[in-house]
């Protein structure tokens, strides 16, 4: 029985390290699944408050890179330092982006002549697929922009963007 009982235990110890791998595969997926949201909340909100204002209001979208309003050239080292974790930098980053370019700049710099963004939208441009056209000078808007309340190069960046996604 000895002998039975000797070769029984490398398997059951084999095993419990098994079970223990693959408990730690499913932990470590579930943290690696944990959405932004959640990160954010857990991590940031307390400081910066809720996710889609502070991007609206802190934060925009340059080319295809995300810059803060004091973090410009390297907000995931940033993000990094501000202990979010590693494998969350990326979606952490992709959350804000798809909040930055947002309406509350526009009610803040525009509201004032231009009303709600909305309702701008509606009444003062066409949008046909990717063209769009101030209706009040015939203009296509990326040339009116131009124009317009000495908009620099980023600002009309900024606000094309808006437009469009706030056209789809």
């Amino acid at each position: 029985m000895n002998r039975n009982s000797a070769s029984h235990t490398p398997v059951t110890i084999h095993s419990l390290n098994a079970v223990l791998f693959l408990c730690c595969l499913v932990v470590a997926y579930s943290v690696d699944a944990r959405p932004p949201e959640q990160s954010w909340d857990n991590l940031c909100e307390e400081c910066h408050g809720e996710y889609a204002e502070f991007a609206g209001k802190y934060m925009w979208v340059v080319g295809d890179r995300l810059e803060g309003q004091h973090h410009k050239t390297d907000l995931p080292l940033f993000l990094k330092n501000h202990y979010i974790p590693d494998h969350e930098i990326t979606a952490m980053s992709q959350m804000l982006a798809n909040h930055a370019n947002s309406p509350l700049r526009f009610d803040n710099e525009c509201g004032s002549c231009h009303g709600e963004l909305a309702v701008f939208m509606e009444k003062s441009i066409w949008v046909r697929g990717e063209s769009m056209t101030a209706m009040g000078v015939g203009m296509e808007v990326d040339e009116y922009l131009k124009t317009h309340q000495e908009l620099n190069e980023n600002d009309v960046e900024f606000y094309l963007k808006l437009f469009s996604r706030m056209s789809e």
